[in-house]
């Protein structure tokens, strides 16, 4: 969620708001797709949604964690 190499998206830019979707209100340029970037691109971590953790298969027995 904080790694230094964060791929610029206005979705995640502190100067941008969502207008509709897939649609962000930028300050600067004014409606853009989510996807777009400028050069003055602002991370903002709070706005990123992390990827839901995987599930593990419940197939595990105990042998499975011994050694």
């Amino acid at each position: 969620m904080f790694r230094n190499e964060i791929d610029p998206r206005c979705i995640y830019c502190s100067r941008g708001r969502p207008v509709a979707q897939g649609e962000i209100g930028c300050v600067y340029h004014g409606v853009v797709k989510e996807y777009y970037h400028c050069k003055r691109f602002q991370y903002d971590p709070l706005r990123r949604i992390p990827k839901k953790p995987v599930k593990l298969s419940a197939n595990y027995t105990d042998k499975d964690f011994s050694l």
